[in-house]
């Protein structure tokens, strides 16, 4: 064979060496699909629910007249463990677990602030009650922080839904803190799902706004100057 014969055998090789790559390739193409789908890769993702707290108007508004200042809810700040959208339980005494699939429907500083306000101004209590991110001036401002929100299932028989909110009321003129409380609210669910927690969190919301409001209907506040 001369050199360039044996050169031409060479090419050829070459040239029909990568058959059994294309094969495999095909074969890769037709089967890869397959064993993908087998394993669930093609599946739609899981559907989330969303929550939202809305408590109904207070039965009984103030009977007095209101007073002559006005309120702004400056904020209703929530603690990190609790200030995400996923609703949290309580599992243990120092284990605590979001849920992936159930969360509120805004983050719960906003919905609770504007629980707050909605609230208030509905019972009447005071001249004008601002919302949060209202640009007006108000005589009054009052913040909350949020320090429990959660489902506690610790007990199975027992499930609840806990609220603790601390307020304060500051001089919008002076910035002094003429008044504050912390509320707690425990009420019971019935049974540990998210359905079950966000009826009794309603339920508790409503309970905690009644007892503010109610303190602050009986706060003596002196009328702005002028």
């Amino acid at each position: 064979m001369s050199a360039f014969d044996f050169q031409k055998a060479g090419v050829s090789a070459s040239v029909s060496a990568p058959r059994p790559l294309r094969r495999l390739t095909l074969l890769l193409a037709v089967i890869l699909p397959l064993l993908l789908a087998s394993c669930g890769i093609n599946q739609p993702a899981p559907v989330k629910q969303t929550y939202l707290l809305q408590v109904a108007p207070p039965s009984n508004r103030a009977n007095a007249a209101p007073k002559p200042v006005s309120l702004k809810v400056s904020s209703v700040s929530v603690g990190a463990p609790f200030r995400g959208r996923s609703i949290v339980f309580r599992e243990a005494e120092f284990r605590y677990q979001s849920d992936f699939y159930d969360e509120y429907f805004i983050p719960p500083s906003a919905m609770l602030a504007d629980a707050v306000a909605t609230w208030l101004g509905s019972a009447r209590i005071f001249r004008e009650v601002l919302p949060t991110g209202s640009g007006a001036q108000a005589d009054y401002l009052l913040e909350g922080f949020t320090g429990a929100l959660y489902a506690d299932i610790r007990d199975a028989a027992k499930p609840a839904a806990v609220l603790e909110i601390k307020f304060l009321l500051t001089d919008a003129s002076s910035g002094a803190v003429v008044w504050n409380h912390d509320y707690a609210q425990r009420v019971t669910m019935a049974n540990a799902s998210a359905d079950a927690f966000a009826s009794a969190m309603n339920q508790a919301l409503s309970q905690l706004l009644t007892e503010l409001g109610g303190e602050l209907a009986n706060l003596r506040l002196p009328a702005p100057p002028g």
